[in-house]
């Protein structure tokens, strides 16, 4: 039987011990790519690792990452290829069968010394991140600053929890900033132009949008959606939107509905593979119809004419 209180205690730690874990195999394969001017395949490492951490402790071991000591250990021994890591594997097995009583009478102290000196190599000290530090944005700067001195003053599952949430904070800040929406000057655009000639009541207005729609860009919406007037046409640039979460799709249903109820039509022009799948999904794209998405802003209007033409020329019942 699962104990749920047991596992609801676990369930942090273990998440903040597979991300770390996770982390440092990353970031040991990257250092040996560097050493022997190789790629590694991140896919194939985290899997490999998953797999290791689900079995091991059916035999009682412990979770097992990418170790940066020993690997730069066989790097600067000359190793060239993963059979080194099975070598360096079945070296510690054996010690560990033959000399495991041994180790107690090992003081800890020099125990706790190859600790540092192992973090202390991790750290890159020699490169000197930390001086350079002022060249990084404050929000990364913050982020590692935080993190380093939680390891250090508590424990590192609870810096990991708390980074990843820093993390997560800042990249959702940094796609808000980078997405943004802008009208479309049509002035001097010939498709437009064509299509003011055909017609004497039609109006049309373009927006682009760029960047990710998700709920964290909602609100750069809200002078379009308290808009009281509409033309006949809004035409809604996406070539440049590279995702969408629910919240946009949300978001779009909603400026559609506002610009139907003032008798207007919303087209969508230029929807990226995610996006249109998505939109898809959600039959929002159903919806719209047969003829409300355009791979061009060019074909939207020139599409757009054609079907103003077909109605004016379209015999009075």
């Amino acid at each position: 039987m699962v104990d749920w209180t047991q596992f609801t205690q676990l369930l942090p730690a273990a998440l903040a011990i597979a991300v770390l874990g996770a982390t440092e195999s990353l970031v040991t394969a990257r250092f040996a790519d560097e050493k022997i001017d190789d790629l590694h395949n991140p896919n194939q490492e985290l899997f490999a690792q998953g797999v290791a951490n689900l079995l091991t402790p059916m035999v009682g071991g412990l979770p097992a990452t990418g170790a940066m000591g020993p690997t730069a250990t066989n790097i600067r021994c000359g190793a060239q290829t993963p059979i080194s890591g099975l070598v360096h594997a079945l070296t510690v097995l054996f010690l560990i069968v033959l000399f495991a009583p041994a180790a107690t009478h090992v003081p800890l102290p020099t125990l706790a010394t190859n600790v540092m000196v192992t973090a202390y190599n991790m750290g890159s000290w020699r490169r000197m991140h930390w001086r350079l530090l002022r060249r990084y944005p404050p929000n990364y700067r913050s982020t590692l600053l935080i993190t380093f001195l939680l390891t250090v003053l508590f424990e590192v599952t609870i810096a990991v929890e708390v980074g990843l949430l820093l993390t997560s904070f800042s990249f959702i800040h940094r796609m808000t900033r980078l997405s943004a929406i802008h009208p479309i000057d049509l002035t001097h655009h010939r498709a437009a132009q064509a299509l003011r000639d055909s017609t004497a009541d039609g109006s049309v207005e373009a927006y682009r949008f760029s960047g990710p729609l998700f709920f964290g860009v909602v609100p750069k919406f809200d002078a379009l959606l308290r808009r009281k007037t509409w033309p006949q046409w809004v035409l809604l640039d996406l070539h440049q939107m590279i995702a969408i979460d629910d919240a946009g799709i949300e978001l779009l249903e909603r400026l559609d509905r506002q610009i139907k109820r003032h008798g207007g039509s919303l087209r969508l022009v230029g929807l990226q593979a995610q996006p249109k799948r998505a939109l898809a999904r959600s039959g929002f794209l159903a919806e719209l119809g047969a003829h409300a998405e355009y791979p061009t802003l060019s074909e939207s209007l020139y599409a757009l004419r054609n079907e103003q033409e077909a109605k004016t020329a379209a015999p009075i019942q």
